[in-house]
């Protein structure tokens, strides 16, 4: 069986190991394949792995030994799906994929927003404020007070949820 990765720099090195797949099959990963190329690469292949790459009815049309099409993402914007359905090919995609990353991403903008790093920052190299005199000491003064009551339930429903 012939397995074919036609953009596997999408997904960084130390996230999948390709080589678990050598047992099941001829295995060729392509860091990135240009459109013009994915046909040719295609050619024989019975499992396709993709993330970037456009599958369209002509590609499908030219590479009818292919079987499954995994897509190494979310959505299926990249696939005809309706082709892929008429020639038989199963096709796939990991509807989980970076949901940790997602939540960890909206969690450090949010807490980079409450606590006004730029700000902190600023006024630390310009030594208006110091060290040891609490956690707003270097706010901008027109901060309401609501924000830090949110940004201090944030914080403690983070440490206690993720943290311990």
């Amino acid at each position: 069986m012939k397995i074919v990765i036609l953009d596997g720099y999408s997904v960084h090195a130390k996230d999948l190991n390709w080589d678990l797949l050598r047992p099941l099959g001829e295995l060729t990963v392509y860091d990135r394949t240009s459109a013009d190329q994915v046909i040719a690469r295609m050619q024989g292949a019975e499992i396709v792995l993709t993330n970037k790459c456009r599958i369209t009815r002509e590609v499908l049309e030219a590479c009818p030994a292919l079987r499954y099409l995994g897509e190494l993402a979310t959505g299926y914007n990249n696939i005809d799906i309706a082709a892929a359905k008429e020639r038989g090919v199963v096709v796939t995609n990991i509807p989980g994929y970076s949901t940790v990353s997602v939540v960890q991403h909206v969690f450090a903008l949010l807490l980079y927003a409450m606590s006004h790093v730029i700000s902190s920052v600023v006024a630390i190299l310009m030594y208006q404020c110091s060290p040891g005199h609490g956690v707003y000491s270097c706010y901008p003064v027109t901060v309401p007070a609501s924000c830090r009551f949110v940004f201090d339930k944030l914080v403690s429903f983070f440490l206690g949820n993720f943290c311990g």
